[in-house]
């Protein structure tokens, strides 16, 4: 929901649990499931003005993202210098290139430990007023801008020193908050013309739709037994497609993608349980983990504490 802003919003926090930070980010809609072991952390910087939402972000472990972009606005991600390389709607992203999210678009990344971002979310109206000023290829620009493009380094570090200066003006309550936002929404506007027309093409579109077909048939099994055979069918590929796609997109195979995922939905669970007369068993036999201690391992290992852990946190 956006809000009429008389006086800027900011936020600085650090997260060690990827729920809480997907409540509290400003705008943006977020599912996070941990893939690789070990305890979650990550730092949220943001604030909002009515010129521009912008949030710098910074995460320790391997995600894989999904959910919708701040309503109301087109939205532009940048990754840090010093942030690996991403997987974002099947495309590689690097630090020279912006990711462009058109109003009520998807959020679909696979993200490595070190992941650090920088978006900046502008009102519709100011995105539509650049079009019909520029007429920007006979006006199709909007049209043409949902996508990866590279983008001048020079442009791209213009816009991010304009943003951390405005996150540590908004940190500091100071009145330059407002004139700084806008100077950040204007780094974006200059940038355009290079979103238009140095989109780059994605590589992988068939391996995309592969995958997509698999995760939406996954989640909706994730309580039953799922096999290599049973996505075979489904996606109308060999094992060894299947095995090579998941190894691209999220450096690991479906069967533990399967468990990370079905480990991350327990997790959820536990965090928000709050009847006292619900067990650990009790959620975790609804993801389908019978056997208790392999189950509580495979927990510890993932997430760096014990479901029992999660469980009394939640309850506190």
């Amino acid at each position: 929901m956006r809000h009429n802003l008389k006086s800027p919003f900011y936020l600085r926090m650090q997260f060690n649990a990827f729920d809480h930070f997907a409540d509290t980010v400003r705008g943006w809609d977020l599912d996070f499931h941990q893939l690789d072991r070990g305890s979650f952390c990550a730092e949220l910087r943001q604030v909002e003005t009515d010129a521009a939402l912008v949030i710098h972000a910074l995460f320790n472990r391997k995600l894989e993202q999904r959910g919708g972009v701040p309503p109301g606005r087109w939205t532009f991600g940048i990754l840090e210098p010093s942030s690996p390389e991403i997987v974002w709607r099947g495309q590689k992203v690097s630090d020279q290139m912006m990711m462009v999210y058109p109003p009520g678009s998807d959020l679909d990344a696979a993200t490595p430990p070190g992941f650090r971002v920088l978006t900046v979310s502008v009102p519709i109206a100011v995105i539509e007023e650049w079009n019909e000023l520029n007429q920007m290829d006979g006006g199709r620009g909007l049209r043409l801008m949902d996508g990866v493009a590279r983008i001048e380094s020079s442009k791209l570090e213009t816009i991010r020193r304009a943003a951390n200066r405005l996150l540590s003006v908004a940190e500091a309550d100071n009145p330059l908050t407002h004139e700084l936002s806008r100077d950040v929404q204007s780094n974006i506007l200059e940038s355009l013309p290079m979103a238009v027309f140095n989109k780059t093409k994605p590589s992988a579109e068939k391996q995309s739709r592969t995958l997509k077909i698999l995760k939406d048939y996954i989640e909706a099994h994730l309580g039953e037994q799922i096999t290599l055979t049973d996505l075979c069918a489904v996606a109308k590929v060999s094992p060894r497609t299947i095995q090579r796609s998941f190894k691209s997109r999220f450096g690991t195979t479906p069967k533990a993608y399967i468990q990370a995922r079905r480990l991350n939905h327990v997790r959820r669970d536990l965090s928000i349980e709050k009847n006292y007369g619900i067990l650990v068993a009790d959620i975790a036999n609804r993801w389908g983990f019978w056997h208790m201690g392999q189950f509580a391992s495979d927990y510890r290992h993932l997430f760096g504490e014990l479901p029992s852990e999660t469980l009394d946190k939640s309850r506190r």
